[in-house]
């Protein structure tokens, strides 16, 4: 393999995300909880600059989300959005929708934002103390919370709590299932797992099933044609890789990815009901028969 294109970005910082517009354009930031975040616009052939960069207007952890050619952003205090003018040639803040959803809260930030064409769900109290796992590293002494955002209107929104435990802490996005309307958040520092029924009508939430003592704190994978939910779980000095019926909660598989930390990071599904999981030094595929 040869390089086609590189590029310095503008800030000396870790960049954490990637997103892709429909209009083929490349949107990422920097990575800090203390700098705001700065939102560069390349070409994805050439990675030269498409627009003038963006100052957001505060600091972001969590990583970019998009749909069409917005890109929503989750700061330390406040998830906003971005539109991109094809006049103007770049990003423009949207206005009219903003939603602080730290607000008077001892909460701290939010982690990635999920899109699914009507609500924005997320979950808070990101900041932690990781070093190889999860468990036990929160550091607010409050519960971290699940948040959902209409689209439509940021003035509809809606907080519950995941366990109600303090101390509650996560790195990662919940899971949306829009075909069976139901969203899947965690507590990974508490070691809850929790699935929420979403009403069609109104999206108020009403819980479905609450796994404890189990240590979910990837990105999870669901299949939706099967219903079934993959997820970690860390246990026993070990990672382990978990086949959950999505509706129930009920187990149905499980098996050691052989890592030794717990991961927060990303499985990329297969072809055919596999997955390759990674735990910070341990890449496995786990195939389901």
């Amino acid at each position: 393999c040869a390089p086609l294109a590189s590029v310095r970005l503008p800030v000396d910082q870790p960049y954490n995300s990637f997103v892709i517009l429909d209009n083929g354009l490349v949107v990422t930031k920097n990575l800090s909880h203390t700098q705001p975040a700065i939102l560069s616009v390349l070409d994805a052939d050439t990675l030269r600059f498409a627009a003038p960069d963006t100052a957001c207007p505060e600091p972001s952890m969590a990583r970019l989300s998009a749909i069409g050619n917005t890109v929503y952003v989750v700061g330390v205090r406040s998830i906003f959005r971005y539109h991109w003018d094809d006049g103007l040639a770049r990003l423009v803040f949207d206005p009219h929708w903003q939603l602080n959803y730290v607000g008077t809260s001892g909460q701290s930030y939010g982690w990635d934002v999920v899109l699914d064409g009507d609500n924005a769900w997320f979950m808070d109290n990101g900041q932690h103390r990781y070093r190889w796992r999860m468990i036990g590293a929160g550091v607010s002494r409050t519960a971290n919370r699940l948040i959902r955002v209409s689209m439509r209107d940021a003035r509809d929104h809606q907080a519950i709590q995941v366990s109600g435990e303090p101390g509650g802490s996560i790195t990662n996005p919940p899971l949306v299932d829009l075909r069976r309307h139901i969203v899947v958040g965690y507590d990974s520092a508490n070691r809850h797992l929790v699935a929420w029924r979403v009403d069609p009508n109104d999206a108020s939430l009403h819980r479905l099933w609450h796994k404890r003592a189990f240590g979910c704190a990837s990105h999870m994978l669901l299949f939706p044609d099967t219903g079934e939910l993959l997820v970690n779980d860390y246990r026993r000095l070990g990672e382990e890789v978990v086949l959950l019926d999505i509706a129930t909660g009920d187990e149905r598989a499980r098996v050691r990815s052989g890592g030794l930390t717990q991961g927060v990071v990303f499985p990329s599904p297969g072809w055919n009901r596999d997955a390759y999981w990674s735990s910070m030094g341990r890449l496995a595929r786990i195939h389901v028969p």
